[in-house]
Formats: C-alpha cells, structure tokens, sequence
C-alpha cells in the first residue's frame, strides 16, 4: 500500500528516469525489475509500496516497452535521426536511426542530411555516437544484453573494435586533443564515478570530483578543463530539483560551481569557441524539452529553443561554424535538425 505523502505518480516519476536507457537497450522484463529495485533501494520514505506491487509496475513497463519496440519493428520509424554530433571539419555528421532495423544503429551522412550509409548492423542497439578529434573514428555504445560496451568504427565501416567493456559506460566525450574519452561510471562498491581513457581502452582513471553522483562530463575545447553535473537524487522527478554545474581541470581538482539549473539538464555540448556549453534540459512537464545554451563566464543559462504546441528538442551538438545539431519530435518522430546558436534559421535533415 501507498503511505501517506507517498504518491504512486511519483515513484511513476522515479521510474521514468530508467526509461530513456530501458528503452535504447530493449530491456526485458526482468531487467525492469532490477530498474523498480534501483528505485526501491534509492528513493528512501517517498517510495513505500509492497514487493507484490514493485513487480506488478515493473510488468507493466516491461509490457509498454514491448509495445513501443513492436511499434518501431513493425515500420513506424521513431527514431529515424537522433543524437547527432558533427566531424571535425563540419562535412559528415554522424547519428543513430532505426529507420532500417528493429534497433538503433549507427549511421553517417552530409551536413546537408545528403549521402546517408549505415554502419553498423548489430543485432542490438548501437547509439550514442561521437567523432574522434582527428576525424578517423566513430566512438559509440553498444549495448549487449544488460550491459553496454564502448566501441569505435571507421566513418567507412571498414574497421571496428570494443575500446572498453567497463561494466557501466554512460554517453561518452572525447578530449579536443583525441587522446582521452570521458564518460559516467560506477565503480566497485556502485557508487557513480567519472571516468577517463585512452581511445583503446588503456590507461583507466577515476576523476576525483568530491561529489557523490557526477555524471555528463565534457571536455573544454582547449582540453585544460571539464565540466560535469551532480545529478539529481531522483532524476525521475526534476520539479522537484535544481541541478548543479561544475568546472575543474581535468584532474578533477580546483573544482568549483559554475551554474545551477532550476531542474534536469543532461548531453553537455561544448562550443568550439569556449564560451558556451548546450544542454536539453526537461522540467517534467509533458513536450517541454528545450536546447538551453550555458554561458561559461556569466554561468546563466539562455533557453534558444520554444514552441507552440508539444514537442521535444534535445541533444544538441556544435558544428564547426557555430550552428547547432539537435534532435526533435515536432514531425512525429525523431529527425536531425540544425539552427543558429541563437535558435533561428532552423532547418531539417534527416529526410
């Protein structure tokens, strides 16, 4: 049963932060009772229901999740262009699509959305994908059952090998210099880390932040600093939290805030020039994801994304020139868009 101040929308709120990555890896049902486990253990007095009902709601997610991949199987193509992120010279951008596969593969094409060649062809989902500094690879994830490898790729395809199966790899960062990736762990105990390594897998470090749950690290364009978040104690419920910034060398020392958000913000984007960080944010509210810009000198935050009518616009990714990539649901599902950094001007290409 339901205690009092304990809503079952809320914990449906907890829950919801597992979503996004159930989702990608097409978990089953009994990795979303892990996920509802996760929840029981972490959520403390504001989620008191029985076992009985934990693994009742796990079912029941497990079948909507069922449901939505039956849909994306079955043709309806819901992810034909998303999490893009451009080559080093601006020409090619690569992303991932199911728009030919039961899941999501990784794909590469013109800046002018021209060109698009498939390549991976994984019987699970590739996702995540971002161009090396010197242009001669792709780094994505690649989920295996439930647990996620780091791989690259050639922009050709012709060659591809698993960088790290470190048992817990969020959305991974390269270094401007190409020498180091970063990305969100756990360490031993489970307790969530930054980590940092070379593009083979070799030399694996844990950034000594001082915060009990960083997450999102990004390199600065000089490869001097990173930026990382302290994620929020229930991601699932942002109205209820305020997420904060911070920048320190890339060490992880001489840390200090740098921003803090009224709400979840996630996918850092760091502007070729220093000056500005792009985020998606979300404030739990139906259709209300926006691309937000983080001013690095001022730390304020300047929403260049707004609509009429729901829809979502996230994961933003710098060109070159200073335009934005970003994904968006305003055609009925997710396609490749680019605008200026000031929002206007905005154009699809995916087609």
């Amino acid at each position: 049963m339901v205690r009092p101040g304990c809503s079952f929308f809320r914990l449906m709120f907890c829950l919801a932060g597992h979503w996004w990555d159930g989702l990608n890896a097409k978990k089953s049902g009994m990795a979303w009772v892990a996920a509802v486990k996760r929840v029981w253990q972490n959520s403390g007095p504001m989620c008191h229901l029985r076992p009985q009902s934990l693994l009742a709601i796990a079912a029941l997610m497990a079948a909507i999740l069922n449901g939505i991949n039956g849909v994306a199987a079955s043709g309806r193509l819901e992810w034909h262009g998303s999490l893009p992120w451009a080559s080093p010279d601006g020409k090619r951008i690569t992303f991932e699509s199911n728009r030919d596969a039961p899941n999501l593969q990784i794909y590469v094409m013109d800046v002018n959305g021209s060109d698009v060649r498939r390549l991976t062809h994984s019987s699970t989902n590739d996702l995540g994908p971002v161009w090396s500094a010197d242009g001669k690879w792709i780094v994505f994830r690649s989920f295996r059952g439930d647990s996620v490898q780091l791989e690259a790729i050639r922009p050709d395809g012709s060659e591809r090998y698993v960088a790290s199966d470190h048992k817990d790899i969020g959305w991974p960062r390269i270094s401007s210099n190409g020498k180091r990736v970063g990305f969100q762990s756990s360490d031993e105990a489970g307790a969530k880390t930054i980590v940092t390594m070379n593009l083979d897998g070799s030399d694996l470090r844990i950034v000594p932040t001082g915060l009990d749950r960083p997450w999102d690290p990004v390199w600065s364009p000089d490869g001097t600093q990173l930026v990382f978040a302290q994620q929020p104690p229930d991601a699932g419920d942002p109205t209820a939290q305020t997420e904060s910034v911070y920048i320190s060398d890339t060490s992880g020392h001489n840390r200090r805030l740098l921003a803090t958000f009224p709400g979840f913000i996630q996918l850092p984007a760091w502007s070729p020039d220093g000056k500005t960080i792009a985020y998606q944010t979300w404030t739990g509210k139906r259709g209300d994801a926006d691309i937000v810009l983080l001013d690095v000198a001022s730390g304020r935050f300047t929403t260049i994304t707004h609509r009429e009518r729901p829809y979502l616009d996230e994961t933003p990714a710098w060109l070159p020139d200073g335009r934005l990539l970003f994904q968006s649901t305003r055609d009925g599902r997710y396609e490749i868009y680019v605008m200026n950094a000031d929002g206007s001007s905005q154009q699809r290409l995916t087609k």
